[in-house]
């Protein structure tokens, strides 16, 4: 059995929201976010962050809309766009961002800076949850043995990430000058992801360490 299976229906239940089609801009914007955790990312590869279809894990009663954002590191590049659906018989559900690989842009459109350190990729509910996804329209095989790439916002601070009664894991600093989004990233074997999904980051400075939990929407297969 391969490591993929390749997906026959990659986005036949879910659509662009009329007015808020996904599209990328260099030289954002970028509005002031509070969240720690910026993105959960299965297996990212610079090879599938060129594909012009993404995936995310939902849950089967899932229905309504879903906030996708590319997002640089240092917050000069973004895509984003909004699509609205329901969950068919697919676990993943596929999207179709409409960009492809940088040669088939317009001139005009900027190159997507491909990197599975510097751009992540966020799927969040209509309130606010955030879904794991991954880059390409193959969907993970059910014995999958990779791992989970969780981009954060550490505030200078050390992060460490820890999944469920597991060892606690040390994520890794990008040491950028300006990291406007994220700075830093932690991958978690799948095999250590706890039944019920629930994770803890730890936030550690030189004054003080900080606590709180969040959940990964992962179930075995």
């Amino acid at each position: 059995m391969t490591g993929l299976a390749l997906a026959t229906s990659a986005n036949a239940d879910f659509r662009p929201v009329p007015g808020r089609e996904y599209h990328e801009v260099l030289n954002a914007t970028n509005r002031v976010r509070g969240e720690a955790v910026v993105a959960l990312v299965l297996a990212p590869t610079v090879e599938a962050q060129q594909a012009d279809t993404i995936r995310v894990r939902l849950p089967a009663s899932y229905s309504g809309e879903l906030r996708v954002q590319v997002l640089s590191a240092d917050g000069r590049f973004r895509g984003e766009g909004s699509f609205s659906g329901s969950r068919g018989d697919d676990r993943w559900v596929g999207l179709r961002l409409g960009r492809g690989v940088a040669k088939e842009q317009p001139p005009a459109d900027p190159p997507r800076p491909v990197s599975t350190e510097t751009l992540a990729l966020s799927v969040r509910g209509a309130d606010g949850t955030l879904y794991v996804a991954r880059w390409g329209g193959e969907t993970p095989a059910a014995n999958d043995r990779g791992s989970l790439r969780i981009y954060v916002n550490s505030g200078r601070a050390d992060i460490f990430i820890v999944p469920g009664a597991t060892k606690a894991v040390h994520c890794r600093s990008l040491n950028i000058a300006q990291a406007l989004r994220y700075d830093t990233y932690c991958d978690v074997p799948l095999a250590d992801i706890p039944p019920d999904g629930k994770f803890k980051l730890i936030r550690r400075d030189q004054f003080e360490e900080q606590t709180q939990t969040f959940s990964v929407y992962l179930p075995r297969e």
